[in-house]
């Protein structure tokens, strides 16, 4: 099997993902990106403040989003969420 060039897209697009959740939910979709940017589309990735260094090093567009997952899971309502206690909101 020959490995083939990546084809330039008909048209260029703008594509956000939105991602929630720690870094190991963010890494897959970092690949998707940079292999979309590869193809030529601009990609932003929108995720959690705390993971805009991640982002970035890969040469994406990074949007904050609020929040900080591995602080809350780190917390005790969120060790009571892994646990499989349904939350109420307060």
């Amino acid at each position: 099997m020959s490995q083939s060039l990546p084809i330039a897209p008909s048209r260029k697009l703008k594509i956000t993902i939105l991602t929630v959740g720690s870094r190991g939910d963010l890494q897959p979709y970092c690949a998707l990106a940079i292999g979309l940017k590869r193809a030529g589309h601009e990609v932003t990735i929108a995720t959690h403040e705390n993971f805009e260094l991640f982002v970035r090093k890969f040469d994406l567009k990074f949007a904050p989003i609020a929040g900080n997952m591995e602080e809350f899971l780190q917390s005790k309502q969120g060790q009571r969420l892994i646990a499989g206690e349904k939350l109420k909101k307060e």
